[in-house]
């Protein structure tokens, strides 16, 4: 059986997650899970969309997973399932998935057929996301049709999204541009602060700023044993750009 991937905005205070689970072991009683992050950017898919590209190289080789950040459930968006390169995908046509399908050769987009039992209008992830991947990853094969990739969600959004995704549990601001050598000498700025990169915080001293390529790939913006998000006033949507080169 093909391991389960969640990574959804529901937080881990509720009970959404586990109903979550109990949806995929219904259907799939010996799957199994893997909680990516329930801490997505809550009710915004595009934030969301580059961070979920940035963490697939961590997901196990022919994952299927469920992303649910789903501001309109219950609306005219399609249910979709994404598939290439062994992945498949289930979750909302929103624009969640439309980076990391650019990573996917030979992506195939899917609408995913709703049966004649109703779904709930405002928790698709366990009415229809989590069910149709325990069906996947058992080897079933779900009620799909295809549907053409240039018209989904997002497919216009650009490469690189210059404005912070996440902020983190240490303060950290992640930003949605991707980490090249070549921009080492250039120059961050964040409302009007210049920050320079550093390769690791142990390159500057603490209280200081930096910004580096993080592990998955993306430029990150931190303060040695500090809060970026506290010193520069980050918040999800902030925009960040270079500046010259220093």
């Amino acid at each position: 059986m093909r391991p389960i991937v969640l990574a959804t905005d529901y937080g881990t205070s509720g009970a959404y997650v586990g109903q979550l689970k109990s949806a995929i072991y219904t259907v799939a009683p010996g799957a199994t899970i893997i909680d990516l992050t329930h801490e997505l950017p809550e009710f915004n898919p595009r934030a969301s969309a580059y961070l979920l590209a940035s963490f697939l190289e961590y997901v196990p080789p022919e994952s299927v997973i469920v992303g649910v950040v789903d501001p309109g459930v219950g609306s005219a968006r399609l249910p979709v399932v994404l598939e290439g390169d062994g992945y498949a995908f289930t979750g909302p046509d929103n624009g969640l998935f439309s980076i990391v399908s650019r990573k996917l050769s030979k992506a195939r987009w899917s609408e995913i057929l709703l049966s004649s039992e109703p779904a709930s209008n405002t928790f698709h992830g366990h009415d229809i996301f989590a069910p149709v991947a325990a069906k996947i990853a058992s080897g079933l094969t779900p009620r799909l049709a295809p549907v053409p990739a240039e018209d989904r969600t997002g497919i216009q959004w650009p490469d690189d999204l210059h404005e912070i995704v996440l902020v983190d549990h240490f303060g950290n601001g992640v930003t949605g541009i991707r980490y090249r050598l070549s921009d080492q000498d250039r120059i961050l700025k964040v409302h009007g602060e210049e920050i320079r990169y550093a390769q690791a915080f142990h390159c500057v001293g603490p209280g200081e700023s930096l910004w580096y390529g993080n592990s998955n790939g993306l430029i990150e913006v931190a303060v040695r044993e500090g809060s970026a998000a506290e010193r520069f006033n980050l918040g999800v949507g902030e925009p960040v750009d270079f500046g010259a080169e220093d």
